[in-house]
């Protein structure tokens, strides 16, 4: 057995959604095991792909069903306190009117306090500052329109 499969390095994987409203608004989720707010979104479980892990998250969390196939922002943090974790952000898209409304009617899971929709002047103000800078970088992203598509064993992913 090769070594380094035997005994491979620790590192957390997260896979958020960037979704916002027509207004241009933030879905930002409050925890009960968080300081400030974050996007909906969490860890992959073991060999699940980085778009279902996003995406079951979401849906669990706001009850949206999201098509997420473009990456918009990745991150990579050293594991000073916590394991070294690599961070994907997807684009979520723009909600609807409908789809704000459901959201905000969802039942939250237990670990959820609440759901917003945050303007961007508010983000630095209500997240913590690195995942604030991670979510401006990936809002940045969005507007310009340079994503990277998700590749699946080279394949973009469907």
């Amino acid at each position: 057995m090769d070594t380094i499969l035997a005994s491979p390095p620790r590192r957390r994987s997260d896979h958020y959604a960037l979704v916002r409203n027509v207004e241009g608004a933030v879905l930002m989720v409050a925890t009960t095991y968080q300081r400030g707010l974050v996007l909906p979104g969490g860890s992959a479980e073991s060999n699940e792909l980085p778009h279902l892990a996003a995406r079951r998250h979401v849906e669990i969390v706001t009850g949206l069903v999201l098509p997420l196939k473009d990456v918009v922002a990745v991150d990579h943090t050293e594991g000073n306190v916590f394991p070294e974790r690599l961070t994907l952000v997807f684009d979520g898209g723009t909600a609807t009117e409908d789809h704000e409304a459901a959201v905000m009617r969802h039942l939250l899971p237990d670990d959820v306090k609440s759901l917003f929709w945050v303007k961007g002047h508010d983000i630095p103000i209500l997240m913590d500052p690195h995942y604030a800078r991670l979510v401006e970088q990936a809002l940045t992203a969005v507007d310009r329109r340079t994503v990277l598509p998700l590749l699946l064993g080279g394949m973009p992913a469907i």
